[in-house]
């Protein structure tokens, strides 16, 4: 569990969210590895954007996308939860 943040240190100083930093993903197939972590940059980004253009409140609002498997892998999806951080 990540320690309680306040708003202020997770936007910029134009008031604009800062970009999130997304960690590598663990137990994904190598083959699909810069595809998830592709995936969960633009997650990340695109939850910065709810919260730029006010759609959201702060960690509110769930973002995700499908990854397609590869090789035989079975698909993968990245999901930005309600309520929880992206970093």
């Amino acid at each position: 569990m990540m320690p309680a943040t306040s708003l202020d240190a997770l936007l910029n100083e134009d008031n604009s969210p800062q970009a999130a930093t997304p960690t590598p993903a663990t137990g994904v197939p190598a083959a699909m590895r810069a595809a998830v972590d592709a995936a969960k940059q633009r997650v990340a980004d695109l939850h910065a954007e709810l919260i730029r253009w006010e759609l959201v409140v702060w960690t509110a609002g769930n973002v995700s996308e499908r990854v397609r498997g590869i090789d035989g892998e079975a698909d993968l999806f990245v999901i930005k939860p309600s309520g929880v951080m992206y970093d």
